[in-house]
């Protein structure tokens, strides 16, 4: 699939960017990376693994979710740890000699063996492989905000935007030793975090996105209207045309459990742009969508990169700049001017 340009951004490649010698630190995404072939690590992975090769220690990597395809990280008796173990794996190995911070959030994927105890236990994993602490965000299962201060004038904000949508009923204990307890305190905690960083770049770093052209945010490719079961789950090849486009229309309006519009994550949604409106130096970075976008909306920049290992279409209109549904990461270099 081939990147697709807002027609008023097409001249991009004409802009001027900053000397590269005035970067101050430099940060690289890649989200839903957890499914890779059984002889290698999927593509984008090993492209990621050439730059971070040549990255300095001033310089950031975050995996934003969805770090195991389809189930998380299950307990090793079970028959699909395996194969779990291995595509995680797949992503720490090119973090082995990497000079940076590196960083990991859980997804909704990372939910599915049991809850938060599969985070927590994939957590456990990731900071005993790299010999690590602090390296899965936020913490024990917990909702967040995690504060991380880069630099003087640089902070990353990182969120469970899972723990807000999934059912707390199922979850005994999911909030126990956690600072909040409920959503309340959450939105109270988030913003006190954002407010001390007021004076800084922030990156706020969440799994699922506010803002996609993606099909998780209302907009489908011919295999959504073709085979709209695919949605729910990935083998599901059941052919119904004319019938999948009434269901994806209905999708659109209305949500399903993964989707911008799903009416709990649409409240988090307006919750943190209440607590943005007015600030500008707050970034976006979330997973979530297999592709890649850049979008400006209310005065933020939005960046989705989900294609770590899988693709989907996504169109460049409305507020997406760019798309691109293949897969890839997405770079942000960060100035010493405070410019990104």
């Amino acid at each position: 699939m081939h990147s697709q340009y807002k027609r008023d951004v097409k001249e991009w490649e004409q802009h001027q960017l900053p000397d590269s010698a005035l970067i101050e630190h430099t940060l690289y995404l890649i989200g839903d990376a957890g499914k890779s072939p059984k002889d290698r690590p999927a593509p984008a992975i090993r492209l990621l693994g050439d730059a971070l090769r040549a990255a300095g220690e001033n310089s950031t990597t975050i995996f934003l979710g969805d770090n195991i395809y389809p189930d998380g990280l299950p307990p090793e008796e079970d028959k699909r740890y395996t194969d779990a173990k291995y595509n995680l794996d797949r992503q720490l190995e090119i973090l082995k000699n990497y000079k940076g911070d590196s960083y990991f959030i859980p997804g909704n994927h990372d939910w599915v063996a049991d809850g938060y105890k599969a985070v927590d236990r994939q957590e456990e994993y990731i900071e005993e492989y790299l010999d690590k602490k602090k390296v899965f965000l936020p913490k024990n299962g917990c909702s967040g905000p995690e504060v991380v201060k880069v630099t003087d004038n640089l902070t990353y904000i990182f969120i469970d935007s899972q723990w807000w949508i999934v059912n707390w009923d199922e979850q005994p204990g999911i909030n126990d030793g956690c600072d909040a307890k409920n959503k309340d305190t959450f939105i109270g905690l988030l913003d006190s975090a954002l407010k001390k960083n007021r004076d800084k770049t922030v990156v706020l770093v969440l799994h699922h996105p506010l803002y996609s052209n993606g099909s998780h945010g209302g907009h489908y490719s011919w295999k959504d209207h073709l085979f709209p079961f695919t949605a729910i789950n990935e083998k599901l090849y059941i052919p119904l045309p004319g019938i999948g486009t009434v269901l994806q229309q209905i999708r659109s309006n209305i949500g399903i459990r993964q989707d911008v519009n799903y009416p709990p994550l649409a409240e988090l949604k307006q919750k943190i742009l209440n607590l943005t409106n007015g600030m500008d130096n707050v970034i976006f970075a979330s997973g979530h969508d297999h592709n890649l976008q850049y979008i400006e909306a209310g005065g933020h920049p939005f960046v989705v990169s989900g294609a770590g290992s899988k693709e989907t279409a996504a169109k460049a209109n409305g507020n997406v700049l760019f798309s691109h549904g293949s897969n890839g990461f997405a770079k942000i270099n960060f100035y010493k001017d405070g410019a990104a």
